[in-house]
């Protein structure tokens, strides 16, 4: 039922930090506006204006240091 209501399914959301970190690893930390382009990229839909940080918070364990 969670995963319906999220915007990204679970293999997206690990597609996307995979995403985020490498462009932090190439030293291009992504800003939240940048994110918010990537995730509607992978799903065909813009988050809101608070879901990046939401997303950040949820992955904060696998997101490279440096973009947080």
């Amino acid at each position: 039922y969670i995963e319906n209501q999220c915007i990204l399914t679970n293999i997206q959301q690990l597609l996307l930090v995979d995403h985020i970190n490498y462009w932090v690893h190439k030293g291009l930390a992504p800003t939240p506006a940048i994110v918010r382009n990537f995730a509607a990229d992978i799903c065909g839909k813009v988050p809101g204006k608070n879901w990046v940080s939401r997303f950040v918070s949820k992955h904060r364990d696998r997101l490279a240091s440096e973009f947080l």
